[in-house]
């Protein structure tokens, strides 16, 4: 138990002139877990706030019949976060059945809400509404609470019962009771109740921090302390980058439990273009043919064999006849992308914007025989392709810590940032080789385009993450999805903008095909 955090409290209820946190005399059972018990009337708490305070929580699912309107409105708010934040949590609901028919409908009002949920501790038939004793027998009222726990302990749940002394001591007082977890609620410095227990439920009146819309319930647990059940979910992060000559790393922690392990990414080759004579052969002469690496920018020299005896001039070639504009493209072998294996099919959305920057040249495969759609696109090679088709302008200064001197991207960059198109990652630094998002292609290219616009949320509103957008990216990502250049992708029916998303080789080749062929 976080005894720290108990007599910290204390220590502010005495501050503030109230009893919220006044501890209970030590009775002869010692408590192992100190936690609180929450509903709607809490409000929204800020459980990032209120975790380090708590060893565990008991949340109402709701009340009553299986009705959503009888759901508790805090119920999936706080169960999403005790399971982020690993805090061991159980259940209840409180009862209004006076037949076993309806002791059923609770059941599945508590089975439907706890669906995709691990529990860590029990599930709680909450008896202390006065209907119960108005319509019902105590024999009625325990072959009702009978029918309940049998069920949720036929679904694989611990289940007990809450109620405050009075019923324990004057209505639940049939010895089946005790075959079921014991939840006692007496608001005072001890415990009058003699009966076992799992849970003394002490005070209505706790303080905690995270929450500050009403007062919260303290509870102390005994037995063996609550431990937090999940399954890990692991959340890849990028240590190192892979690049053509360097290999990558890959981090993957599940954010509740922090356990982790780590993969390599092989590094993944230079993938040269098929080179540029930048020197003809001569008779008695050799030339020069520089090759780039379509990956990275690094280039590499290859000596062509001096001619022999000068070229034979060859007549004319007669041109061929115009072939018909606009051909939809069949993928055959005419396809500008036939060479390659993994080549989207003729039908696939990716297509058309592949074949368009293969055929001017915007981009190369990745291997010989692979175009790889859905590699990331870094942040150099995007300046860099615009920087290409821009013309490529030198004499800029470049402003940037982290962009060397003569990199095959620090002309870009410098012609990039001094034309306003790029502004870096603040601090000097623009992270070339970083993933570039989504948000951050758009609004390269509001500012390539000159473009001006305004702010329209309304063109957010299709979107299940259209709040997500970055504040600064706000005005490009508006212009980008009006003008066509971005749409959403489709995830079991539901429409996402996905703006911190890496932006792959087919998303970058099929939105710059929208702007240039646009322009």
């Amino acid at each position: 138990m976080k005894a720290r955090y108990l007599w910290l409290a204390v220590a502010l209820a005495i501050l503030l002139g109230c009893t919220a946190f006044a501890a209970p005399e030590e009775k002869a059972k010692t408590p192992t877990a100190h936690g609180i018990d929450v509903s709607h009337h809490q409000g929204q708490i800020d459980w990032d706030a209120l975790a380090p305070h708590i060893d565990f929580a008991i949340l109402r699912v709701g009340y009553g019949a299986n009705l959503t309107s009888q759901d508790d409105r805090q119920w999936k708010n706080n169960a999403d976060a005790c399971s982020r934040l690993g805090i061991p949590f159980g259940v209840y609901i409180y009862s209004h059945a006076l037949t076993k028919a309806q002791a059923l409908d609770e059941v599945d009002h508590v089975l439907r809400q706890i669906e995709g949920y691990r529990l860590s501790m029990p599930i709680y038939l909450d008896l202390e509404d006065s209907s119960l004793l108005e319509n019902c027998t105590k024999a009625e009222i325990y072959e009702n609470a009978k029918v309940f726990c049998d069920a949720i302990e036929a679904a694989g749940y611990a289940v007990g019962i809450y109620a405050n002394t009075n019923w324990w001591k004057n209505y639940l007082t049939d010895p089946g009771y005790d075959q079921w977890d014991r939840w006692v609620a007496q608001y005072s410095d001890t415990l009058s109740y003699q009966g076992s227990y799992s849970m003394w439920q002490y005070t209505s009146k706790g303080v905690l921090p995270g929450i500050t819309a009403n007062t919260v319930d303290l509870n102390y647990w005994y037995g063996e302390p609550p431990v937090a059940e999940h399954t890990c979910t692991y959340e890849e992060r990028v240590l190192r980058q892979a690049s053509c000559t360097r290999s990558g790393l890959l981090r993957h922690v599940c954010p509740i439990c922090g356990d982790f392990y780590e993969t390599i990414v092989q590094a993944y080759g230079h993938n040269w273009d098929e080179g540029t004579v930048t020197l003809e052969p001569a008779p008695g002469q050799e030339g020069i043919r520089e090759f780039t690496c379509l990956r990275c920018g690094e280039t590499k020299e290859e000596q062509i064999p001096a001619l022999e005896e000068p070229p034979i001039e060859e007549p004319p070639i007669e041109e061929p006849p115009e072939e018909e504009p606009d051909a939809p493209c069949d993928g055959g072998e005419s396809c500008p992308g036939s060479r390659f294996t993994d080549m989207p099919a003729a039908e696939d959305w990716a297509h058309k914007g592949i074949d368009y920057a293969l055929e001017k040249g915007l981009f190369q495969g990745m291997e010989e025989t692979l175009f790889c759609p859905a590699v990331p696109m870094s942040r150099a090679m995007l300046v860099t392709v615009l920087w290409r088709q821009n013309g490529s302008p030198m004499g800029y200064e470049n402003p940037f810590a982290d962009v060397g001197p003569g990199l095959w991207y620090t002309d870009a960059i410098a012609w990039a940032a001094e034309e306003n198109i790029v502004s870096g990652m603040g601090e000097g630094l623009f992270d070339p080789e970083g993933l570039l998002t989504r948000e951050q292609l758009a609004l390269i290219l509001y500012r390539y385009s000159g473009a001006t616009a305004r702010q329209d949320d309304s063109l957010f509103g299709s979107f299940a993450d259209g709040e997500t957008v970055s504040p600064w990216a706000l005005e490009a990502v508006s212009w980008a999805v009006s003008e066509g250049l971005i749409g959403g992708t489709l995830e079991e029916e539901i429409l996402y903008l996905n703006p911190q998303g890496s932006a792959t080789r087919a998303q970058v080749a099929t939105i710059l095909m929208r702007y240039l062929e646009g322009q």
